[in-house]
């Protein structure tokens, strides 16, 4: 399943209820304010990159909030084309 958040969070649940529901070997896209939980050393980013999905993170959105250095070094960043792509091969999706 292909899940995508697009919410800071440091503002809403959006995160957290994604982690609980996403099963293993699920593929996680953040954008928007989303992309902030990649930050290097946020509690979001240690849970994150510790689980067992896929994640990514919208290069634009990273790049428009200033975040590039401050990423985790196992964020994967992607482009609108490989979100189409990642779209495209999920039958099942979910926007949070």
């Amino acid at each position: 399943m292909l899940h995508l958040v697009k919410h800071s969070p440091y503002s809403r649940q959006a995160l957290a209820q994604c982690l609980d529901y996403a099963q293993p070997n699920s593929t996680i896209v953040l954008l928007s304010d989303a992309v902030v939980a990649g930050v290097a050393g946020s509690e979001w980013a240690n849970r994150l990159f510790t689980e067992t999905h896929a994640v990514y993170l919208l290069s634009d959105d990273v790049i428009a909030r200033g975040l590039g250095d401050k990423l985790h070094p196992s964020a994967e960043l992607i482009d609108m084309r490989q979100l189409v792509d990642l779209s495209a091969d999920h039958v099942t999706q979910m926007t949070w």
